[in-house]
């Protein structure tokens, strides 16, 4: 069966996950904010983003993300930047991320790129 009537196919790739350490950054529009269970058991709050040049990254919140950012975001322009990590709160081994947060007072009215969304059950292989 052809389908060159309905337009041709375009690619949609998978966002890049991404891990902040120190000294890095994710900065664009919310997109979009999953709830996710990471190795099908440990539920996660995974949020996309799309840069300036439209490239769509994720990554992972951590309590702090998590209190500042939320579904009322989709659509405003987002920087998250992981400011350090605090010695005095250790969990597994590792020490806490320290992330700076902020977030646009208006929405951008740009159009959203295709995102589907992910199920309570979803297992995402981290």
């Amino acid at each position: 069966m052809a389908f060159e009537n309905l337009g041709g196919f375009e690619d949609r790739p998978q966002p890049k996950f991404v891990q902040l350490k120190e000294g890095d950054s994710v900065e664009g529009i919310l997109v979009a904010v999953q709830r996710v269970k990471l190795d099908g058991i440990k539920p996660a709050i995974r949020y996309i983003v799309q840069d300036a040049d439209g490239a769509l990254v994720c990554f992972l919140g951590t309590s702090q993300i998590n209190q500042v950012l939320s579904e009322r975001d989709i659509r405003k322009a987002i920087r998250v930047r992981c400011v350090g990590t605090d010695p005095n709160v250790v969990r597994n081994g590792n020490a806490m991320k320290l992330m700076d947060v902020g977030v646009s007072k208006q929405y951008s009215d740009a159009p959203l790129p295709f995102i589907s969304e992910a199920s309570d059950g979803e297992a995402v292989p981290f």
